[in-house]
């Protein structure tokens, strides 16, 4: 395999308190060439699409490939007739799985590993703080920080000789 041959994603969610900015979903993106995760916030599952479409664009740009196939769950938006007729249109093969279950075992283990990290992040600042209770608004911070520092992070030379971040 290569980069963006496999992509696993998943939507995590309805989050019982509102996020910052008002988020209650957060989707992932898994590259399963070089675990590499991307995630993204929406305030509703009808913008999975928009998601997908800012996260294809960026991760196309950045490593001069292109998404060949995207495994999700049948849940929800991700199985709307406007997101197939989207995958088709762009040549990118749509693996489902059964929603809920361990079988599309790359995202789960993701979403678990990252909803672990951040419980961890916000229960260490609360005792550095001293605080009785943090505000859940910091969710999507704490599980945007797990992302960032669970992630591998390739890094390739450029012309110029400067170091940079690959997918």
């Amino acid at each position: 395999m290569e980069v963006l041959g496999w992509v696993f994603s998943d939507i995590c969610g309805l989050m019982e308190t509102s996020k910052v900015k008002g988020f209650h979903y957060s989707i992932t993106f898994t590259n399963d060439y070089s675990q590499f995760t991307y995630i993204s916030f929406c305030k509703t599952k009808d913008n999975a699409l928009a998601a997908f479409k800012t996260w294809k664009a960026c991760a196309e740009k950045e490593t001069g490939k292109s998404l060949k196939i995207l495994c999700m769950d049948r849940g929800g938006k991700y199985t709307s007739t406007t997101f197939n007729s989207f995958l088709a249109e762009c040549g990118i093969k749509h693996e489902t799985t059964n929603a809920y279950t361990q079988e599309n075992g790359v995202s789960e283990h993701v979403n678990c590993t990252i909803n672990t990290l951040a419980q961890s992040l916000l229960a260490d600042v609360k005792e550095v703080l001293k605080e009785k209770a943090l505000p859940m608004a910091l969710w999507s911070l704490a599980v945007t920080h797990a992302v960032m520092t669970s992630s591998p992070i390739v890094q390739i030379g450029l012309p110029s000789g400067r170091l940079g971040l690959s997918i």
